[in-house]
């Protein structure tokens, strides 16, 4: 995987914050990305194609991209 994240602001005056992440074995498998976001519901993304995922947004800010490959059977994925 190939991903991060970007805080702009303060923690008290606009905070934004910029994740992305790319599965580069797409070929091998889907991975899971969790993006850790500070005081939000955590973004989980199931990337199974190599294209590149992104997300933005304010409030708060971001303490880590994560990921870990998908062992679950692929009929219970979204």
């Amino acid at each position: 995987m190939k991903g991060g994240y970007k805080n702009t602001g303060n923690s008290f005056w606009t905070p934004k914050w910029y994740a992305w992440a790319q599965n580069l074995c797409s070929d091998k498998g889907k991975i899971v990305v969790k993006v850790d976001v500070k005081h939000m519901r955590d973004k989980v993304w199931y990337m199974k194609g190599s294209g590149r995922r992104n997300a933005y947004g304010g409030g708060t800010h971001v303490r880590g991209v994560y990921y870990c490959k998908d062992l679950s059977h692929p009929d219970t994925q979204p």
